[in-house]
């Protein structure tokens, strides 16, 4: 959980470098599974949770010590209507970026719609359940249109009830699976419901609104319970996953997947994210210094700009979808090149990320 850098000498800012490397982490991972297919799958590493469970999770900690913060400085309707504000011009952005590649798709520029066979249809715009790549920005951008209700009630006090009322939707999608769907936006390919997704957003919410204290609560923790029980824990996972992703398990059992399954955030995904996220939290508060020397120029631009960021490797997934018919080569299968194109990838991205102009004039 986030709290005061553990290493001496470091000043505390609302924002958390320790937060916006792991951010900036999960965007890479985003990144490698977005584009193209990566010679080495790295996801049974991370054992069943993905990048996608992170982000959210980050986000909303980041959300709840920022805006807690903005509130204090500003008031709370300042607060709330830059909340609301966000929340609107990324959905915009988000129809934007569909209504691109389906007229793309209609003028045979790209393949945009695999998912959908039977054609076009406007109201498949509103959707929340596009292509992989465009499912987490709505789900992102509803989750911040109630965080203003979830600010000010933490504001007066109700923690336990917004906890209770978060894990009571998340429990009822584990026992109504698809029942729970939204209507009109979660219809057709599933890629996570938003009511049991909104546990990372809105958990992670509360934790940063409480840093302070759960902070006092992380440092009186012992070295084994704050590291060494984490990562055993989360080898365990990773243990699993291995023998999963390998067929030692079976893959395409119901009891895998009411477990670990990730459209409901099964119990299982989800205890391997609280893992997860203590054990890199844990490793990165303490060696905050040389990571934040070594991987900071990269991790920590990408990290402190997620949305702006995410939203630039939407636009370069379009171009590449473009642009790869034309390629006399391809980049399937051929580890050099895939490097080559990673590298080029992300340098592209920490340019936009280092771009000022562009970042502002979003406000992501």
């Amino acid at each position: 959980m986030p709290g005061t850098p553990s290493s001496p000498g470091i000043h505390v800012a609302v924002r958390d470098d320790r937060l916006d490397l792991l951010r900036g982490l999960c965007l890479l991972k985003m990144f490698l599974t977005h584009l193209w297919p990566q010679p080495v799958d790295l996801q049974p590493l991370f054992g069943f949770v993905s990048a996608a469970e992170g982000f959210f999770l980050i986000s909303g900690v980041t959300t709840g010590i920022v805006y807690r913060s903005r509130a204090a400085k500003l008031g709370i309707q300042a607060a709330t209507s830059a909340l609301l504000r966000r929340s609107v011009r990324l959905y915009l952005l988000n129809l934007a970026l569909i209504f691109i590649f389906f007229a793309a798709e209609t003028t045979h520029i790209l393949p945009y719609s695999q998912l959908r066979p039977a054609g076009f249809s406007p109201f498949d715009l509103l959707s929340f359940n596009q292509p992989y790549f465009l499912q987490v920005l709505p789900r992102y951008a509803l989750y911040l249109a109630f965080a203003p209700l979830v600010l000010v009630a933490l504001r007066r006090g109700w923690t336990v009830l917004l906890l209770a009322i978060s894990l009571l939707f998340w429990a009822a999608v584990q026992i109504f699976g698809r029942g729970l769907a939204l209507p009109f936006v979660e219809h057709g390919p599933y890629g996570f419901l938003v009511l049991a997704w909104q546990l990372p957003f809105f958990g992670g919410m509360i934790a940063g609104f409480h840093r302070e204290r759960l902070g006092e609560g992380w440092r009186a923790l012992s070295s084994f319970s704050r590291l060494v029980l984490p990562a055993l824990l989360f080898s365990g996972f990773v243990i699993l996953g291995l023998a999963h992703f390998n067929g030692l398990l079976d893959r395409g059992g119901e009891g895998m997947a009411r477990l670990f399954g990730r459209e409901q955030l099964a119990p299982g995904r989800l205890i391997d994210l609280l893992c997860a996220a203590a054990f890199l939290f844990a490793l990165t508060d303490r060696f905050l210094i040389p990571l934040r020397r070594f991987a900071g120029w990269l991790l920590l631009p990408f990290g402190r700009h997620a949305l702006y960021i995410f939203l630039a490797h939407i636009a370069t997934y379009g171009l590449c979808l473009i642009l790869g018919p034309w390629l006399p080569f391809r980049l399937d299968g051929h580890p050099v090149r895939l490097a080559i194109a990673d590298l080029l990838h992300f340098s592209l991205l920490w340019a936009l990320a280092r771009w000022t102009p562009l970042r502002r004039q979003l406000a992501l």
